[in-house]
């Protein structure tokens, strides 16, 4: 069956996206109901004009793509091409064109079909903001992933006792508030523990030295009282104490007073007799004073032999001792240079 006019008339009339034609002169001899849309000229007025009068778009002129096609009697495919609308707006389109023969082979003109891209164009735009949106998101994602197990190990490394592990100053200055807040409260936190850990440590200093003084009560003579439990780190602390106040004040006596101490097992007293044989080997001789009736008992007890080594009432008589034991001293010295 062959198709009329008529028929080819109607066909491309009912296309949804703008048609027209043109003759060899670029005169326009066909126009549909897009293209009339799209320019804002009805068929009517368009039909007999130049179509570079009722199509402006960067084509028109010698870059005519209608006029190329007709030329070199070639197909010319969606080639891009900005018209602008009866709004005067900017509208970004596809553009094909091909050249039209009569019956005896003579070129007649040409049709050009367009495509509105613009919502292609807009979606693209919309898919970027899309794409641009999910990398940030994930960028974000990947900061506070990163910024909370930053904080995780800090916080480890805290509870293992380096209080000196802080978060760094990426993570203090992260776009995300969350993890930034984290971090800096985190830092604080820690803050405070050192410092009160330092307030602990000063107090336990001051706490150790009022509980073991060291007192010169005579020349060359020091005093320790004890007082409450003597354990193992205790008795260390003690040791350590009074062999440095020997040394630094070259003492001749110790009066190891225990009248504060209530309990005695074997361990304090293994204890106290630690500190006295380490006493006597830095030159010092000891008297230990103050021994109440149950820790004698209990000494007795436990077997301890204590016969080595001087033991008074109180701290008083042990003062005693000592300066007899001086005066002794002074008199041998005497006796044996002839003084």
């Amino acid at each position: 069956m062959t198709m009329d006019k008529t028929m080819m008339e109607s066909l491309l009339l009912a296309i949804p996206e703008p048609v027209f034609a043109v003759d060899a002169d670029l005169i326009i001899t066909f126009f549909n109901g897009a293209a009339a849309r799209i320019t804002g000229v009805a068929a009517d007025a368009a039909l007999g004009r130049p179509c570079h009068e009722v199509f402006k778009s960067d084509r028109c002129g010698d870059d005519c793509m209608l006029k190329a096609a007709m030329v070199d009697n070639k197909v010319l495919k969606a080639e891009k091409v900005q018209l602008t609308d009866a709004d005067g707006n900017k509208v970004p389109c596809l553009v094909s064109v091909a050249p039209v023969q009569s019956a005896d082979g003579e070129f007649a003109g040409g049709v050009e079909i367009i495509r509105d891209v613009s919502s292609d164009e807009q979606f693209k735009h919309e898919l970027a903001e899309q794409q641009a949106r999910v990398e940030e998101a994930h960028a974000s994602s990947m900061e506070l992933a990163m910024g909370l197990s930053e904080c995780f190990q800090v916080l480890a490394e805290a509870r293992g006792g380096n209080l000196f592990a802080r978060v760094g100053e990426e993570t203090l200055h992260s776009k995300d508030e969350l993890i930034a807040n984290l971090a800096r409260s985190l830092n604080e936190t820690i803050d405070e523990v050192q410092h009160q850990m330092e307030t602990i440590q000063r107090q336990q200093f001051a706490i150790q030295e009022l509980s073991t003084p060291i007192l010169q009560i005579w020349e060359n003579v020091v005093a320790l009282p004890v007082i409450g439990v003597v354990d193992t780190k205790r008795s260390a602390d003690i040791m350590e104490r009074l062999l440095s106040e020997i040394v630094a004040r070259q003492s001749q006596f110790v009066i190891l007073d225990i009248t504060g101490v209530e309990v005695v097992d074997t361990k304090t007293a293994d204890h106290f007799v630690k500190m006295i044989r380490a006493s006597q080997l830095l030159g010092a001789r000891c008297v230990l004073t103050g021994i109440r009736p149950a820790v004698a008992q209990t000494l007795v007890d436990i077997g301890m032999n204590l016969s080595s080594i001087a033991t008074m009432a109180n701290l008083q008589e042990g003062l005693k001792e000592c300066l007899r034991q001086m005066e002794t001293m002074r008199e041998s010295g005497k006796s044996r240079y002839g003084r």
